[in-house]
């Protein structure tokens, strides 16, 4: 083989093996959109699509907002892949129907929260407070009214009762202040509060734990991926080669997602044994001591823990969950190896560390970062240019 088949080879090798990093980080909604769009550009790829009903229910009962905001995507989506990708959202939303702080959306998903931000009730799935309040606004029709100028630019003051500011930017009387503010309480701060938390569930579970007798095993749930095969007809077509060993790929590398995680929850739950009996406390499983017992590199850990969800009859967990460490620690651990190895003349910004850190097996939000990088009293880029170099404590 020359130099270029081998760079060839080595390259491939290096983007299948960042695709199944991907895939084992994926959840189960996230991969379900994500092989509908693999089979979309890839004919030797069938699947069958399984969207969940909606469960029978007392038409005297009121849904809960679950039931109601997925009715409301399978009227805006009508495609199953768009719908798979709108549910994922739906799983980050909090009790209080703002999108969880920690949630990071791709840009293939802004088109789909802006869509799902005219849902009801109004104010859903905004990203915070100031955006909640904006969106009722325009549903009120009172996107051109002092009270969304007062929200758009001066919130802060608002929050803060710092009127005579507010007065004095928007050049407006105590009166109309407070005619502004009468309209502003007639809002909500928490879209959902008008259904029923104790029946709102977002997140659909990837394992569920089952009590057999004396012990527990983990089930597999799939009921939100899609059924995946190769289409017989077309896998003597030499032309579709290349079609043909990604689709193998995709379905091994599905399997091997499977297995692993399952591997993972069932030795999780066999060292939490007395945990799940409540018969004592949650035992420190570090991350070193699980890449050590799989023979992978830790971040592959972290990638597999990574949103998974667990429904047991204690209700439903974060697999990382039963896997108590020292997470957040290691991740400011990297993050100041990154920050004091950077250029000083070009520092390095909470976006590019929010990149580095995810490619690191650390995906977590720019907002994390900034958090993070607080703690550690380290200052933003914009200061730690003009700043003398500093070594790690």
């Amino acid at each position: 083989m020359d130099l270029h088949q081998i760079s060839a080879q080595r390259q491939t090798l290096s983007q299948s093996q960042t695709h199944s990093l991907e895939i084992l980080e994926m959840t189960q909604l996230a991969l379900a959109a994500w092989i509908e769009e693999a089979a979309e550009k890839n004919p030797v790829l069938k699947i069958r699509l399984t969207f969940p009903s909606l469960p029978l229910q007392d038409p005297a009962t009121k849904p809960s907002l679950y039931e109601h905001l997925l009715a409301q995507i399978r009227d805006a989506f009508p495609l199953p892949h768009q719908r798979c990708t709108a549910s994922n959202i739906l799983q980050h939303l909090d009790e209080k129907g703002f999108l969880s702080s920690d949630f990071t959306p791709s840009e293939a998903m802004i088109p789909y929260i802006q869509i799902m931000q005219t849902f009801d009730p109004p104010g859903i799935f905004a990203a915070n407070l100031q955006e909640s309040f904006l969106i009722q606004l325009r549903h009120r029709k009172l996107a051109h009214t002092l009270i969304f100028q007062i929200v758009s630019k001066s919130f802060n003051d608002l929050l803060h009762g710092r009127y005579h500011q507010i007065q004095k930017r928007h050049r407006i009387n105590t009166a109309e202040l407070t005619a502004a503010i009468q309209v502003l309480s007639r809002l909500s701060t928490r879209p959902a509060s008008e259904f029923d938390s104790g029946t709102t569930q977002f997140t659909r579970p990837d394992l569920r734990l089952l009590h057999l007798g004396n012990s527990w095993t983990v089930e597999w749930i799939d009921d939100y991926l899609p059924t995946i095969d190769l289409e017989e007809s077309y896998l003597n077509y030499k032309e579709l080669k290349d079609f043909i060993l990604s689709a193998k790929w995709l379905i091994r590398s599905i399997q091997k997602r499977k297995i692993f995680l399952l591997k993972l929850s069932s030795y999780l739950v066999q060292k939490q044994h007395a945990y799940l009996n409540q018969e004592g406390p949650l035992i420190p499983i570090s991350i070193s001591e699980l890449a050590l017992k799989f023979s992978v590199h830790e971040s592959t850990i972290y990638r597999a823990l990574a949103d998974k969800t667990l429904d047991t009859p204690h209700g439903t967990y974060l697999l990382a969950h039963l896997a108590p460490t020292t997470a957040n620690t290691r991740a400011k651990e990297l993050l100041q190896k990154l920050i004091f190895s950077e250029d000083r003349l070009r520092p390095l910004s909470d976006e590019q560390l929010t990149a580095l850190m995810k490619q690191s097996g650390f995906p977590i939000a720019r907002r994390t970062i900034a958090k993070y990088r607080k703690q550690l009293q380290i200052h933003p880029s914009s200061t730690r240019k003009h700043l003398p170099p500093k070594g790690p404590t």
